[in-house]
């Protein structure tokens, strides 16, 4: 049987050059290392080791030609042999992958968990990046922020009207208390008399009125989870 015979050609990613080489040997390990080369010689390859790179070298990806600002360094100041777009391109299509997999859960929670604890560990990272956002997009931050407050007003002032409107009688905490004999309207088990809190049955936002009719004791956590629902 005769031994296989490929041939190829690739820039090489110190100098450039396009290089051909002829690797006989058995299929795939002969062929798999060929294409695993990144230089055209070992003049070269000693040349990337010490770090001597010309100022412009091609993308081990699209193959363009560009400047060394272009690409990524490595541990010992190491250019990489990706430029910045073409791995930021992988990177963006891996992501999207792995969004889709069916352990996409698992990389999600992973990913967060990782970036909090960076930035616990760097914490003046979160500093530079708001006061760099911030004097970047000082304009639109402000704006944004007047927006949100004119909203937050708006939404109080609604919510104080609408009280007023639904108010029928005072309602006192103890009496309520009281009257329900300690037990949570929601969830049926005593309650604490020194954390409980009075909610409304009929919520206000839904046209519910303010007076002992309407009121009954529950637990904090149980109001929270009930929120505006009629239950």
């Amino acid at each position: 049987m005769s031994v296989p015979v490929r041939y190829a050609e690739k820039p090489c990613q110190q100098c450039g050059e396009v290089f051909q080489r002829a690797r006989p040997g058995a299929w795939p390990i002969a062929w798999t290392r060929w294409e695993r080369r990144m230089f055209c010689s070992t003049a070269c390859q000693g040349a990337a080791a010490r770090g001597t790179w010309t100022a412009s070298r091609p993308c081990g990806s699209c193959g363009r030609t560009k400047p060394l600002d272009a690409f990524y360094r490595r541990a010992g100041d190491r250019v990489r042999a990706e430029c910045i777009e073409c791995h930021g391109a992988r990177v963006r299509a891996d992501h999207q992958r792995r969004l889709t997999a069916p352990d996409a859960d698992a990389y999600r929670r992973r990913r967060v968990e990782a970036a909090r604890a960076w930035r616990v560990a760097n914490p003046e990272w979160s500093v530079e990046r708001n006061k760099t956002r911030y004097a970047a997009n000082r304009d639109a931050i402000l704006a944004e922020h007047r927006a949100n407050r004119s909203a937050y007003t708006d939404r109080q002032r609604a919510r104080r009207h609408r009280c007023n409107a639904q108010f029928v009688e005072h309602v006192a905490s103890l009496a309520v208390l009281e009257m329900d004999d300690g037990v949570c309207g929601i969830c049926g088990q005593d309650v604490d008399p020194r954390s409980f809190v009075v909610d409304h049955i009929h919520p206000l936002s839904k046209g519910g009125l303010h007076s002992y009719a309407n009121v009954q004791v529950a637990h904090p956590s149980c109001n929270s989870r009930k929120a505006a629902k009629v239950v």
